[in-house]
């Protein structure tokens, strides 16, 4: 059976990685890769290689990890909430550190934030997200934990 759409060699990657880091002063973030909009996208590139960091070692390009530390709490928020309605759900902690997402969850709990409450922050009920597999807004004025 014949795959759909193209097959990207290690070489292919490498040259993607090298042009993207080109367009950022050489070094290269995950958030950097995908607002290059080149191909392969960042999906192909972690099936092959894993992770991130992995295929910009292999390709030669300096890996950049964003620095959360100098991200404020609404930063953080806003940054999450863009990555949970991407994945069109919650991700749990696990799932977020898979992705390689920033900003890391460790920089989070640095910050004395828990992952609920980070959640909650980005404005969504993490109970009822969690308890219903779905991403569930939270209520303005809404206190309830």
């Amino acid at each position: 059976m014949k795959k759909k759409g193209r097959e990207y060699t290690d070489g292919n990657i490498s040259e993607a990685l090298l042009a993207a880091s080109e367009m950022y002063d050489g070094s290269l973030s995950v958030e950097q890769y995908k607002e290059s909009k080149l191909k392969p996208s960042y999906m192909t590139i972690l099936k092959r290689y894993h992770s991130f960091q992995a295929a910009c070692l292999a390709a030669g390009v300096e890996y950049r990890r964003p620095n959360g530390r100098e991200m404020d709490i609404d930063q953080i928020a806003n940054a999450l909430r863009k990555h949970f309605l991407s994945a069109g759900k919650l991700l749990t902690t696990t799932e977020y550190k898979k992705a390689e997402l920033s900003p890391h969850v460790t920089t989070i709990y640095k910050l004395g934030i828990s992952w609920s409450e980070a959640v909650e922050l980005a404005g969504f009920d993490y109970n009822k997200s969690k308890e219903f597999g779905i991403l569930v807004r939270k209520l303005s004025g809404d206190t309830s934990d």
